[in-house]
């Protein structure tokens, strides 16, 4: 059984061709890589693209965290 670092390493190193690709057309090709194909960040996959429609960055890129309360007074986290 592999270890959780390995893990994370095999998972890297997996992304890192669609990263190199993806570096060479925005860096040296001068284009733009669609929103849905960009890998933002190469340890957290949950990682995407957030538009709020502030004036100054219409977007950022993270997680969004959603927390409800019900009736019952449970608590919940998506």
């Amino acid at each position: 059984m592999k270890g959780k670092i390995i893990i994370h390493i095999d998972n890297i190193i997996i992304q890192l061709p669609e990263a190199i690709r993806q570096a060479h057309e925005r860096i040296i090709g001068d284009h733009k890589v669609p929103a849905f194909e960009k890998i933002f960040s190469l340890n957290d996959s949950d990682i995407h693209t957030i538009y709020r429609g502030k004036a100054a960055s219409k977007a950022e890129f993270g997680n969004s965290l959603l927390i409800v309360e019900q009736q019952e007074g449970l608590i919940i986290m998506s």
